[in-house]
């Protein structure tokens, strides 16, 4: 007789899958350290909530809407789309978050990059990595640059892009990545180091839900906001009016976060260090402002369990200060395959970007306006940068809709609309049924923007390449 295929005998199933191939199912159990959105039942919408990462411990409570709260530990062992109840008696379901989710409802203290942006600005990277082993041709190391890390999203989605690239880690080193905390955390400019469990009890980073959505979104009457966003860049645009940010002259060393930095036991320092020393893929980002960085590595360190962190050095300084180093230990020979620059006047600070781009490498400018961008350029024709300019496209705006619908709220592309199948309440019997088919009306604007790409030229083809622009200003005039 045939069994029809119920969820029971679908769970059935998945428990036959070996271990070692289990995480890559929609099932696992759901362990400490990880973040889960949670759909609570409510009077007449659900409400959904993004967890903090999951702690195994009696006094971790999740508040929920209306009043309620959930226990952290009543998640952890659990699998996704398991119900459990809230303190109000009220129905909780387990679900798992996307990234473009995940990135729209966390934490921030910085405008991000938001996810739909986030893509295009990747897809336009041009990343093409290959797994270990595919290729006998190999290049050496595959090296990405972003300048200005703001909240993380972009390093994220680049992260993702490079992930394949690398070797496996071994279970023990994962977890280790995705609970140690950092043996010292970076100074602040002319303050002490701080230890990185202060980091988690800072009051310096504000919740999601307790930040005003006026204060990190845009809206659609304000168009000169939109026009000059909070800007996630190491250089901000008020650094002389701000008399607690420091000169660029007087920032202190680089600072760096890597998989070295974790304070773990000698035996999985050094496993982690081999790993790291085996990467064939890594992005560099650099953010001048440490809370910026932290809150990043943050954020990477609680996305499925830091499955993209080890692939990202997080350095908090200038870009000069990291790049010109790197160079002169190189002798001056080009290291870097991509670069991502996300700052206001990004032509006062891409000569070493350039100079360690490699020859055919892509360079990235992503600006809010296009005046911005026409300045970069400019600045690439006036001093004879071996530059080309490929490509400059116009990023859309993004509409967010109902907070309490993150599925319809992540930005994730595309437009959203509303489809959904009801029973009229004057319907003549309850095989009545409409459809409803409409599209969704935002009530903020998001994201948008500019971004152009540059290819790095040899030396020569870059004085071709201004020769000929000078010809065509002759032959215009």
């Amino acid at each position: 007789m045939r069994v029809p295929a119920t969820s029971q005998c679908l769970r059935q199933a998945v428990h036959r899958v070996p271990p070692q191939r289990r995480w890559f199912t929609c099932d696992r159990l759901i362990q400490e350290h990880d973040v889960v959105l949670l759909r609570q039942r409510g009077d007449k919408r659900a409400k959904w909530k993004l967890t903090p990462a999951l702690r195994d411990d009696e006094s971790h409570r999740i508040k929920l809407s209306y009043g309620a709260h959930v226990r952290a530990q009543d998640l952890i062992g659990k699998r996704y789309l398991d119900t459990v109840t809230d303190s109000a008696g009220r129905e909780v379901a387990i679900h798992e978050a996307s990234m473009a989710s995940y990135i729209v409802n966390s934490e921030r203290m910085a405008t991000p990059i938001y996810p739909q942006d986030c893509s295009v600005i990747v897809s336009m990277l041009d990343l093409n990595p290959e797994r270990p082993g595919e290729n006998d041709d190999d290049d050496g190391l595959f090296e990405v640059f972003e300048a200005g890390t703001g909240m993380g999203s972009l390093t994220m989605h680049i992260a993702r892009a490079l992930h394949a690239a690398n070797p496996p880690m071994r279970k023990d080193l994962r977890d280790a990545v995705a609970t140690a905390s950092l043996e010292r955390r970076a100074p602040a400019p002319g303050g002490e180091a701080v230890a990185d469990a202060e980091i988690e009890t800072s009051g310096a980073e504000k919740p999601a839900e307790s930040v005003p959505r006026d204060e990190n979104e845009v809206s659609p009457s304000t168009d000169s906001e939109l026009a000059t966003p909070e800007p996630s860049s190491p250089v901000p645009s008020d650094i002389e009016s701000n008399p607690t940010t420091p000169a660029l002259d007087q920032q202190p060393p680089i600072q760096t976060m890597t998989l070295s930095r974790l304070d773990v036991a000698p035996n999985i320092a050094k496993d982690l260090a081999d790993w790291s020393s085996s990467r064939r893929a890594v992005l560099h980002t650099l953010d001048r402002n440490p809370s910026h960085s932290r809150a990043a590595y943050k954020l990477l360190r609680r996305f499925r369990r830091a499955i993209y962190l080890p692939s990202v050095d997080f350095h908090i300084g200038s870009i000069s200060d990291y790049l010109t180093p790197r160079l002169a230990s190189s002798l001056g020979v080009p290291f870097l395959s991509r670069a991502v620059l996300d700052l206001p006047s990004p032509e006062s600070f891409a000569d070493p970007v350039v100079r360690a781009l490699k020859p055919n490498g892509l360079l990235v400018v992503f600006n809010p306006s296009i005046s911005q961008i026409a300045d970069f350029a400019k600045w690439a024709v006036t001093t004879r940068q071996p530059l080309r300019l490929e490509r400059t496209a116009e990023l859309p705006n993004s509409f967010l809709v109902a907070a309490d619908e993150p599925t319809a709220n992540d930005c994730g592309g595309g437009r959203p609309w509303d489809v959904r199948t009801v029973v009229p309440r004057n319907a003549a019997s309850e095989g009545d049924i409409v459809q409803v088919m409409r599209p969704r009306v935002g009530d903020r604007v998001v994201g948008g923007g500019f971004v152009a790409v540059f290819r790095r030229l040899k030396p020569m083809d870059g004085v071709k390449e201004e020769e000929k622009v000078e010809e065509e200003k002759v032959e215009e005039e």
